[in-house]
């Protein structure tokens, strides 16, 4: 990996700035992965993934920000371009049913797999992908008597997505390989109003573009998702500033999600709306005691599909969700924090079944950390504890047959220092 972020001062009032990022992973798969039931819901079918893969990331952007006044209005101008590359460069494994035994979920028994055996399967299933996007954009924050800020911007993108496979050789799926390009422009706009200094009120429009949804059973590359939101808001700030608080509601719409047509074949044809409100209060309540606790009410459904799931609550986004988060001062180095995270029931699977259903949940976290001053230096060490009290969860599903327990019982140390 490499990485470098710089920036520049031509002077008091502009400046630039550029960042770079480069990785490359070379992995080696071997995972038992599981499918579907079979007809007598107790024997799940099982699979094998293995074999190499080379991932290859790129990203970097250059900005030149400035301000300005004119016309009696402050001017905080960015102008700049980006460009992302992410590829497969090259991916090969086992992607074979019927190798191994399905297990009885009722009563698995492990330790059955000749593992030796199954490294010596030949590669049957090929996979390529390719993204690049490359964009540039503008802003313009104008700022009117020092209480309404006006922001008007947006940027245009050229995303070009491919993919391919083969069941044959990683030749022929790069012979596959297929790729579109899609363009759009995304306006920003945006609007804060304060009529006193503790109190601003706030709304913005933006549209974004996303990547494309892969390739469908006859092997054309499917259009990309449109994303529309707007938001709205108020924000507070008491005694002195130690104490802050934000209510905002939210409308988001996303267009072309994948969804089956009555044949069977994937089309960008669905869509979902998530809307909600979302609240959080911090501060610092005493000297030694700061405080965070937030608070989002999510109504997330599908508004366009095929599959009958019109309606429906998408996967995976609970309704209710809350957090409670303090922290303790003993000393000016010695420091503890406690909190823990309610979250609502949630589906798991609506494509499939909207009957699966995750449960809440509700997690404890902890903290503690010291801070030893090394000459005009800072080290701090610190240590967290997550899922504190061992709860079993279920954070999340990909489908009713892949669901994800929640981590148990973890602590993770760092040592930070500042110079």
């Amino acid at each position: 990996m490499t990485a470098f972020d710089w920036a520049f001062n031509i002077n008091s009032n502009w400046k630039i700035k550029n960042r770079f990022l480069w990785e490359q992973w070379d992995m080696n798969y071997f995972d038992i992965a599981t499918g579907k039931l079979r007809p007598n819901n107790q024997l799940q079918n099982r699979f094998l993934i293995s074999g190499p893969a080379n991932q290859e990331t790129f990203a970097t952007n250059i900005d030149l920000l400035g301000n300005f006044e004119l016309l009696g209005m402050k001017h905080d101008v960015l102008i700049g371009g980006d460009f992302f590359h992410n590829g497969f460069n090259g991916f090969n494994e086992n992607y074979t049913f019927g190798v191994l035994p399905p297990v009885d979920i009722f009563n698995p028994i492990h330790g059955v797999i000749d593992i030796a055996s199954l490294s010596q399967l030949p590669r049957d299933w090929n996979f390529m992908r390719k993204e690049e996007w490359f964009g540039i954009y503008f802003q313009d924050q104008i700022t009117l008597w020092d209480k309404l800020h006006i922001l008007g911007g947006g940027r245009y993108d050229w995303a070009n997505d491919g993919s391919s496979y083969s069941d044959v050789s990683s030749d022929a799926a790069m012979a596959n390989f297929k790729s579109v390009q899609n363009q759009k422009f995304s306006p920003r706009v945006g609007v804060v109003y304060q009529p006193q200094d503790w109190i601003s009120l706030y709304g913005n429009y933006t549209e974004s573009l996303g990547s494309n949804n892969g390739l469908n059973n006859t092997g054309s590359v499917l259009a990309p998702e449109i994303g529309e939101q707007f938001e709205g808001g108020i924000k507070t700030e008491f005694f002195d500033k130690r104490l802050s608080s934000t209510i905002a509601y939210y409308h988001l719409v996303k267009n072309n999600i994948v969804t089956t047509d009555v044949n069977g074949f994937s089309v960008p044809i669905g869509g979902a709306r998530s809307r909600g409100i979302e609240a959080d209060i911090k501060g610092r309540i005493t000297d030694q005691i700061n405080l965070v606790a937030t608070y989002a009410f999510t109504d997330a459904r599908v508004i366009k599909n095929n599959d009958g799931i019109l309606g429906k609550r998408l996967a995976n986004v609970p309704e209710h969700q809350a957090s409670l988060w303090g922290t303790y001062n003993f000393t000016d180095h010695f420091k503890m924090g406690l909190g823990g995270v309610a979250v609502g029931r949630k589906s798991g699977d609506p494509g499939y079944n909207p009957d699966v259903v995750l449960p809440g949940y509700v997690t404890m976290d902890a903290m503690v950390s010291y801070a030893l001053p090394v000459n005009k230096s800072r080290l701090t060490t610190q240590l967290n504890f997550y899922n504190l009290l061992d709860k079993d969860y279920y954070a999340g599903a990909y489908n009713r047959y892949h669901i994800t327990t929640g981590t148990p019982l973890s602590v993770m140390g760092s040592l930070r220092y500042e110079f």
